[in-house]
C-alpha cells in the first residue's frame, strides 16, 4: 500500500518472477507515477481512499487469505484500530538515539478508547548474534 507511489521503478522490487501488486487511492491510479510503476511490471489496485477497510476487501477477489502489513505509523494505526492484528512482529535493535526519529504507531490516528488496546502474548524470541532481538506475539484469546 501506498499514498505516494513514490517507490523506485529500478528497484529489485520489480524484478521478481511475480510483478508486486501496488495498492493505492483510487485518485493515484491515473498518475505520471502510476503509469512509471506499470511500466516497470506492478499491477496497480486502486483501494477508494485508502482506508484500512478498502486494502483489506481488495485482496480476496485476488486470492489472497493473509496479509502481511510492513508499513509506516499511519498503516500500522489504522489496523490496530480496526482490530485486524493477530500478529506482531518487533525487532529490537541494540543501539541506543537521544529520540525516535518516526514512533511506530502514530497516536493521532488511534482511537483514544480501550477497543483500540489490543492485548499480546509473546509468541517467540529469537537473539541473533549481534545483541538483535526478534520478538513475535500474537493476539491473547478472548476468554
Amino acid at each position: 500500500m501506498t499514498r505516494s507511489l513514490s517507490l523506485s521503478a529500478d528497484s529489485n522490487f520489480f524484478r521478481v518472477t511475480t510483478p508486486p501488486l501496488v495498492l493505492c487511492p483510487d485518485v493515484a491510479l491515473d498518475s505520471p507515477k502510476a503509469q512509471v510503476l506499470r511500466e516497470a511490471g506492478a499491477e496497480l489496485v486502486g483501494v477508494g481512499d485508502g482506508g484500512v477497510e478498502e486494502i483489506v476487501a481488495a485482496l480476496p477477489a485476488r486470492g489472497f487469505r493473509r496479509l502481511v502489513v510492513e508499513g509506516g505509523p499511519h498503516l500500522y494505526a489504522g489496523f490496530i484500530a480496526a482490530g485486524l492484528v493477530d500478529k506482531f512482529y518487533l525487532t529490537v535493535d541494540p543501539h541506543l538515539s537521544p529520540s525516535v526519529e518516526t514512533p511506530l504507531v502514530n497516536p493521532a490516528f488511534l482511537d483514544s478508547g480501550a477497543d483500540s488496546i489490543v492485548p499480546m502474548e509473546l509468541e517467540n524470541v529469537q537473539a541473533d548474534g549481534d545483541g538483535t532481538v526478534f520478538l513475535r506475539y500474537r493476539r491473547r484469546p478472548t476468554a
